[in-house]
């Protein structure tokens, strides 16, 4: 072969290859772009779905946290009975039904008086025991210091609250026994008793009631002594009442 014509192969060879290696690279640079395509619409989608609630691992997690509260909550409630029935936790089952009648009062009023109504129209009030009593049957005790008398329900002369409105009421009711000597009560509507309370026979003893009771306008609610007891005041025996629907 000539020269010229060497030189001319040679040329046309360069210049295939050189065509060759773009075609490659075009290639590989529209692989790649296509790839991080693919890789963005992906997190997208993801980022979309997580967004819209579709997390699965999230509403796992949910289920999970919401089952966890129902079983401890039937545990607890299933010890409870079993200590209840032996009669070995008086005060443990007061303070739980204590808390029990509260939440249901939370979620009573939140359900059906949000937002209607005017919420200084509902009788309320509570009242403390400031004086030591000395008490004979059916006393009835005057819980004379007043910290909430919403509606004017509560007489802090007499002791005696009156409802101002028909429905349903949470009435509490705390004594506290004094001196080491047992103590005996009742919650009294219009002169009837309704529920007892005892304090134990040690200084200190306490027993509080939480009835709900569906009252009449003009019925009269007091706590009342069971017989000739002492009562101590000092604030830690209390009265209490609230309209709750």
């Amino acid at each position: 072969m000539c020269n010229n014509c060497a030189k001319f192969h040679q040329g046309r060879t360069y210049q295939t290859d050189r065509q060759t290696d773009r075609q490659t690279d075009r290639k590989t640079i529209r692989q790649t772009d296509r790839q991080k395509d693919n890789q963005t619409d992906r997190q997208t989608d993801r980022e979309t779905n997580f967004s819209h609630g579709g997390n699965p691992f999230q509403k796992l997690n949910m289920m999970n946290f919401q089952m966890f509260v129902f079983s401890t909550c039937l545990l607890l409630t299933s010890m409870l009975a079993k200590e209840v029935e032996a009669g070995s936790c008086p005060k443990l089952e007061n303070k739980i039904f204590d808390n029990l009648v509260d939440m249901m009062v939370a979620i009573k009023s939140g359900s059906q008086t949000s937002g209607t109504g005017n919420e200084k129209d509902r009788p309320a009030f509570t009242a403390t025991l400031k004086s030591h009593l000395t008490l004979s049957k059916d006393n009835t005790i005057k819980y004379d210091n007043v910290i909430l008398n919403q509606g004017r329900g509560y007489s802090p002369k007499t002791g005696i609250f009156t409802a101002t409105k028909s429905g349903l009421y949470l009435i509490s009711a705390t004594v506290m026994s004094n001196g080491g000597v047992a103590l005996g009560a009742y919650i009294s509507k219009n002169g009837a008793n309704l529920m007892n309370l005892y304090g134990p026979g040690i200084h200190g003893g306490t027993q509080t009631v939480s009835p709900v009771l569906n009252l009449e306008k003009g019925d009269k609610v007091s706590v009342r002594g069971s017989g000739s007891f002492k009562t101590n005041g000092n604030n830690y025996s209390y009265f209490s009442a609230v309209y709750i629907a």
